[in-house]
């Protein structure tokens, strides 16, 4: 059986003709996280299609008396008013069953995991033990700061 449904989350991705370049898709996602203050994405990616189109995958939790079917009519016409048959066409439903609903980093996450391994480095942690912590950084992403950058 399986557990976690989210019956207020959206999923899905929107197809993109090749012409229409990953770099303008990151733009089209720092859009739509910037109206994030009343929008509720809560994860934004883009990933290349087999035949050199361009996804744009979201999940979006919907806010209380929001509706799926308005939130869709949103998103597609605001998409093929930018977009028109550059956008392709979508694969979105819900409910989402979520099986890791670890939020992801922010910057203030991002702040900390370095500072705590600039303390590390400044207390001469050996190189092993800092290893398991500089794997995870590189998997999150997270810049591994000389620790004269970070101001020490």
């Amino acid at each position: 059986m399986l557990t976690n449904r989210q019956d207020d989350i959206v999923s899905g991705e929107i197809r993109f003709r090749a012409s229409i370049h990953a770099s303008e898709l990151m733009s089209l996602i720092g859009k739509m996280k910037e109206n994030d203050k009343k929008e509720g994405y809560l994860n934004l990616y883009v990933r290349p299609g087999e035949k050199g189109e361009n996804f744009v995958g979201f999940q979006y939790e919907l806010a209380e008396g929001e509706t799926e079917k308005k939130f869709l009519y949103k998103l597609t016409d605001r998409l093929k008013r930018q977009y028109g048959n550059d956008c392709m066409g979508w694969s979105i439903s819900s409910p989402t069953w979520v099986l890791d609903a670890a939020r992801p980093l922010n910057r203030g996450d991002r702040r900390r995991i370095q500072n705590i391994h600039k303390h590390l480095v400044d207390q001469k942690v050996s190189k092993d033990d800092l290893s398991g912590l500089e794997f995870l950084m590189k998997v999150f992403c997270i810049e591994i700061v000389a620790p004269t950058a970070l101001g020490g």
